[in-house]
């Protein structure tokens, strides 16, 4: 009678004592929110979790971090990498930036992840319900969002002074925010799978799939698609579709220049392919550009962030597309900031041997998946969760963006933290 009166208290105990507990169940409640309208605002939130998930290793009597060794000396043996390729980099000053910032970053995500494995059964507990509330609630806006002319953004916004904001600007930001609702929708599943609410798993990821299908992001819909094709291979051919999956990385990070060298002109090919996504044909073009550019120095690379101060035409490089039925001819800059494919731009910036310390990551990553003590859907989840976030980084995102760091670590410490036992009761 007594245990029974103790698994109720703790039941409804929010952890108000445990600030790691409180952070981590407001960042998978709130976060997913709050990069739908101000993505920048994701790196604050890591910023407030690590401290204080410092705060709960500092009190804790067990300091390990949560991290294996190989794992830790992989990630620091690509930090060291980074740093030294100031030493070569094309531009000081551009590189200079991320050296001030990444180890800050490296370590805020080495202590959230460990502080999230310390809390206790119920302070798990919280976070868990914290971030599928964070999943449905973020997937509601994004659809009153995209189907109803943006209300709530542009509320937002009439309160800063910008009313006269088009289309474009808004759905731009929307978008990002669902490339963050995708990260966190395969956490919110590994909770729901972990009670036995399978059919809750399949209703949140088409959920999520009709939000992104909703938006214009390619990124979010390429990652979510991928992860869901990892996660059913994953449970159909267990411990050998791991090593497929593994294999299969193992060739897209270390041969990636000469699959794109393969690709047919990317200014010409649209004339010869039905009607695609405009997106596609720019990536296509810049993919090809920056190839060149990393094969010039194919070992050092031209350093970390290099790629703002790679030379590059002056005008933009045309290309050719259909819309409408019609054949018509676009233009980009050869790299709009930076390439839109994170492997293209480890190898452009830190060469064969920076590309090869982030595949050991990831290797790494997926071997710890398989010595989990769990079940197969529970790794196949965690496996989309990583196909998801290399899917979405290949098609979009900077690697060195401080919002998108930050959010791939908010993930993982999500995750570390539900794949510690949850009360079944809970």
């Amino acid at each position: 009678m007594r245990h029974k009166v103790a698994v109720m208290s703790d039941r409804f105990r929010f952890p108000t004592k445990e600030p790691a507990a409180v952070a981590l169940a407001l960042v998978g409640a709130l976060a997913p929110s709050i990069a739908l309208y101000a993505p920048k605002g994701i790196s604050l939130v890591f910023v407030l979790t690590a401290f204080a998930c410092l705060w709960t290793v500092y009190k804790s009597s067990n300091r390990r971090s949560a991290l294996s060794v190989g794992f830790l000396a992989a990630l620091t043996a690509f930090f060291v990498w980074s740093m030294a390729s100031l030493i070569w980099s094309i531009s000081v000053d551009d590189s200079w930036r991320v050296a001030r910032s990444l180890p800050a970053m490296l370590f805020g995500g080495v202590v959230v992840i460990t502080g999230a494995r310390l809390l206790q059964p119920y302070q798990r507990d919280w976070a868990a319900r914290g971030t599928v509330i964070g999943v449905v609630m973020c997937a509601l806006l994004s659809l009153l969002e995209l189907h109803g002319d943006f209300p709530v953004y542009r509320t937002i916004a009439s309160f800063k002074g910008r009313e006269d904001l088009g289309q474009d600007v808004p759905e731009f930001v929307i978008n990002n925010g669902i490339a963050m609702l995708v990260l966190f929708t395969w956490p919110a599943c590994l909770v729901l799978q972990k009670r036995n609410h399978r059919a809750a798993v399949a209703f949140a990821l088409a959920g999520v799939g009709v939000a992104a299908a909703s938006g214009s992001s390619l990124s979010a819909g390429v990652a979510l698609a991928c992860g869901i094709a990892a996660f059913l291979l994953v449970i159909a051919f267990r411990a050998v579709a791991l090593k497929g999956v593994a294999i299969l990385l193992s060739c897209m990070f270390l041969f990636a220049p000469m699959i794109v060298k393969a690709v047919p002109d990317a200014r010409t090919v649209g004339a010869h392919l039905p009607e695609l996504p405009v997106s596609i044909y720019p990536r296509l073009v810049i993919w090809k550009f920056v190839t060149d550019k990393a094969l010039e120095r194919p070992f050092l690379g031209h350093g970390v962030r290099s790629s703002r101060a790679i030379e590059t035409p002056a005008a933009q490089i045309p290309f050719v597309f259909r819309q409408d039925g019609k054949q018509q001819i676009g233009g980009t800059n050869a790299i709009p900031l930076h390439p839109h494919n994170g492997i293209l731009q480890l190898w452009l910036e830190l060469g064969f041997v920076g590309v090869s310390l982030v595949l050991i990551v990831v290797l790494l990553i997926l071997r710890g998946i398989q010595k989990l003590p769990t079940n197969w859907v529970e790794r196949g989840l965690m496996t989309a969760a990583l196909i998801s976030s290399l899917s979405m980084v290949s098609v979009s995102y900077g690697i060195w963006q401080n919002w998108w760091i930050s959010a791939l670590f908010l993930q993982g410490a999500m995750i570390a933290l539900i794949h510690s036992p949850l009360r079944k009761d809970a």
